[in-house]
Formats: C-alpha cells, sequence, structure tokens
C-alpha cells in the first residue's frame, strides 16, 4: 500500500513538473514572437521614414554639397576673369558715354530755335545736372572696379612677383582706359559740344535780331550752367584719377616688396574710402549688371 502511495506521489510530480515546463515554453514562444513582430514593425517604419524624407532636406543637402569655400573659389580665378573685368569696364564706360551722347542730340535736337530755348531752359539745366551725376556715378564705380581688380589678383594662385605685372591692368584699364575716356568724350567732347550748341550758337546768333537784354541774360545764366557742369565734371574725374593712381602705386610698391599682408591692409583701407565716399554724398548705381555680384557671376 505504502509502495502504491508513493509511486502515485512521484507520477503526480513529474505531471506537475511536465505542465508547467510546457506552460513556460509557452510564454517563451509567445514573448520571442512578439519581439520579431515588433522589430519587424520598426524596420518597416524606418523604411517608410527613409522614403518619405522631405524634399527640403534632400536639396538642403544638395545645396550643401554644392558650395564652396572663399579658398576653392579663389584657387579658380585666373588672368581670363581680368579680362572678363576688362571688357566689362570698357562696355559700362562706352554705354554711358553714348546714352548720354544720345540724350544730347535728343535734346539739341528737339531745342533748335532761340523761342524754344526760352521755353525749355529748365530742360537744359536738367540735362547739364544730368551730366554731373552721370560722370559722378561713373567715377564711383571706377573705383570700385579698381577694387574688385585688386581682389581678383590678390586671389591668383601666382607668385607676388606675378601680381605686380597683372595688377597693372588697374593703371591700363581704369586710369588711362576708362577714365581717359571720360576727360575726352564728356568734359571735353560732349559739354564742349553743348557750349558750341547754345551759348556760341542758338544765343549768341540770337543778339543780332532778340532783345539784347533778355538775350544777354540768358547767354550770360547759360555760361553759368555750361561752366559749373564743366568745373564739377573735371574735378570728380581728376578725383578720381588720382584715387585710382595712388591705390595702384601703393599696391604694387607692396607687392614689389614681397608683403601680401600690406597689400591686402591697402585694399581694405580703399574699400573703406570708397563707402565713406558712398555715404558721403549719397552715391546710387542705376545699373544693376555694373554691381560687384553681377561681375563675379560673370567671372563664374
Amino acid at each position: 500500500m505504502k509502495q502504491k502511495r508513493a509511486f502515485t506521489i512521484i507520477l503526480s510530480a513529474i505531471i506537475l513538473l511536465s505542465a508547467a515546463g510546457c506552460s513556460s515554453k509557452e510564454e517563451n514562444s509567445k514573448e520571442t514572437s512578439q519581439s520579431v513582430s515588433l522589430s519587424e514593425e520598426s524596420k518597416e517604419e524606418t523604411e517608410e521614414t527613409s522614403e518619405s524624407e522631405p524634399a527640403d532636406n534632400q536639396l538642403t543637402n544638395e545645396l550643401d554639397n554644392s558650395l564652396v569655400s572663399d579658398d576653392e573659389i579663389k584657387s579658380d580665378l585666373s588672368v581670363d576673369d581680368i579680362d572678363v573685368l576688362s571688357d566689362t569696364i570698357d562696355a559700362d564706360t562706352e554705354t554711358t558715354i553714348d546714352e548720354l551722347t544720345a540724350e544730347y542730340e535728343e535734346l539739341t535736337s528737339e531745342i533748335n530755335t532761340y523761342d524754344k530755348y526760352k521755353s525749355n531752359v529748365d530742360k537744359i539745366e536738367a540735362f547739364y545736372n544730368k551730366v554731373c551725376d552721370t560722370n559722378a556715378s561713373l567715377c564711383l564705380r571706377m573705383r570700385e572696379y579698381a577694387l574688385e581688380y585688386a581682389n581678383l589678383v590678390m586671389g591668383l594662385d601666382e607668385s607676388n612677383s606675378d601680381k605686380y605685372d597683372d595688377i597693372d591692368e588697374i593703371y591700363d584699364s581704369i586710369y588711362s582706359g576708362a577714365l581717359d575716356d571720360a576727360y575726352y568724350d564728356i568734359y571735353s567732347g560732349l559739354l564742349d559740344d553743348m557750349y558750341d550748341a547754345y551759348y556760341n550758337g542758338i544765343l549768341d546768333d540770337a543778339f543780332d535780331d532778340e532783345p539784347y537784354s533778355e538775350v544777354s541774360d540768358l547767354h550770360s545764366d547759360e555760361y553759368d550752367m555750361f561752366s559749373d557742369a564743366r568745373s564739377t565734371v573735371y574735378d570728380d574725374i581728376s578725383d578720381c584719377r588720382s584715387d585710382v593712381y595712388d591705390f595702384w602705386s601703393d599696391l604694387r610698391s607692396k607687392l614689389f616688396d614681397n608683403n601680401a599682408e600690406k597689400a591686402q591692409k591697402k585694399i581694405d583701407n580703399f574699400q573703406k574710402d570708397i563707402e565713406k565716399l558712398k555715404n558721403k554724398s549719397n552715391w546710387r548705381s542705376d545699373q544693376l549688371w555694373k554691381s560687384k555680384n553681377l561681375i563675379f557671376h560673370l567671372l563664374r
């Protein structure tokens, strides 16, 4: 009896242990299944997030990859870029003078008699002012071009000796190039033509037929307008030539001494002088293609 009871106890224990093992196995299986399911869901979410990355981020990444450093830009510069800037200066000067000349021709074609002159003195005065303002703006841009030349040359991957030679473009293209053109075509050209057309032309001839007192007043006023404009144009061109020459000479001197650091300081100071001039005189350039940014686009 005791043996049968002992056997029953042992058998019950075996059954309980077996049941416990099965239950544990099922729970482990469930946990594993849930873990695999969560892993797959996480993977799907990651793939969906990756596939739905905003276009803005992709564009930002592309732009970041396309950006170049200042050093890379400088290393890409060449003497050809200086030639482009030289062509830009020539085109600017020619266009400016041509526009003034065209306006002069239109004015003298419209106001071509004494009576028309009397009725349109304000237009004559306005044109003199336009000549002065346009010439002053051109002179300012010549300073800016000289500054751009210097920055281009200093950015070239070459020796200071070669830069010393390249900096001569400031003298050739601006000092003895564009500013000479402004002197001969505006100061000695256009304004002298105005003098011949009105002071020494229509008004001078009017003394024969019109009241002397009236003609004399107009004659005197015309000379004052002409003289003031001529003096202003001369002073602006002269000051600009002096500034450009000194800048060019100082740069050559520092590069000749193989001192690029002092040459750069001259450039920085010249830029400050230009900004002061702009602020002092309230300059405004009305031709956007002449700006530094567009010049750089041409160079690139």
